[in-house]
Parts: C-alpha cells; structure tokens; sequence
C-alpha cells in the first residue's frame, strides 16, 4: 500500500483528467460488511477508509466514482472540485446530512449517487428543491 503522501502525490500529478475512478482491488483485503444497516450495531466496527486530501487539486473533474470504498466522510477539499457533474459515492459509510455542506459547494452537480449510505429524506427533499437539475439516487431508488 502506500502511505497517505504518496497518495497525494500521485493524484496531483493528474491534475488535469477530468474522469477518475477510485475502486477496491480484492487482493488489498479490504473487506465488505453487508448489509448496510445504519441501525445495526455493526456498523461502528466496521473498517472505514479516508480519501486524500488532496483529491481537491483534481479541479478539472468532471466524473468521480468512489463506489465502495467503506468512507465515513468526505474531505473538506471536495468542495474543491467545482466542475464535477458526476459523484458515485455508493455502498459507503457517509451520512449526507454531514457531507451536505461540502456537497452543496459543487455547483455544477447533476447526478449524485448516495445509494446504501445515510441519508436523511427530508433534508434530502428540502436540499433538491434549491438543486433544480440534480439528480440524487439514494437506497436503490
């Protein structure tokens, strides 16, 4: 593996891509908890991972997928990365009542993937109609 420097060193050296896909390779050990029941006591013992911070120097972004990668939060770089159109932040950890600030700072959003994390569907509800355009699929909607 390597340590959170070398992470961050390499992805600023893509500054310039504007598609990236972060995913798990099975060889890592990374392991998979289902199902995703936030009222389950499992959940507060599952492994949990962080993305660099240094993701928000990938400006130029247009498409993010960080499926499954068992994050409990997002960095507050994120907010950083101003031409996203597409976020995949499926099967993680995060609960969008948390994440919603630095979300709402992605002005350009159109399609926002939150399936089997925590959402709040009111809070959620009330967020979309300021987001006219914004395409939100939470819980296998």
């Amino acid at each position: 593996g390597l340590s959170e420097t070398e992470v961050d060193q390499n992805l600023k050296r893509l500054s310039g891509i504007e598609k990236l896909i972060i995913s798990k390779n099975a060889k890592t050990g990374w392991q998979v908890f289902p199902p995703r029941d936030f009222d389950d006591p499992i959940f507060d013992q599952v492994p949990k991972n962080e993305l660099p911070k240094a993701i928000g120097e990938l400006k130029q972004l247009t498409y993010l997928s960080l499926f499954d990668l068992e994050l409990t939060h997002l960095p507050e770089s994120i907010s950083n990365l101003t031409e996203l159109d597409t976020l995949i932040l499926g099967n993680n950890y995060l609960d969008f009542s948390i994440e919603l600030q630095k979300l709402s700072q992605l002005k350009k959003l159109r399609y926002l993937d939150l399936t089997n994390n925590k959402v709040d569907t009111l809070i959620l509800k009330e967020w979309l109609e300021i987001r006219p355009g914004l395409t939100v699929v939470y819980r296998g909607n």
